[in-house]
């Protein structure tokens, strides 16, 4: 992420750092919980691209149980 933000300060010279750092900080807001719940519960990481190719995890009755 860093190199990204010093991409951005390249691009927009007359943009000072600290309005660019200001802009990033909605995303961290974000991620920071998504991070903590994925540590929690790694299920969910997977749980939509399981729903989309229709697979269930062992011993649930899924159409794709080995």
């Amino acid at each position: 992420m860093r190199l990204n933000l010093y991409i951005v300060k390249t691009i927009a010279l007359d943009i000072p750092m600290s309005r660019i750092l200001q802009g990033v900080i909605p995303f961290i807001v974000i991620e920071v919980p998504v991070i903590i719940l994925v540590a929690i519960w790694p299920e969910l990481a997977l749980w939509l691209p399981n729903k989309v190719i229709g697979w269930e995890p062992h011993g649930t009755g899924g159409k794709h149980d080995i």
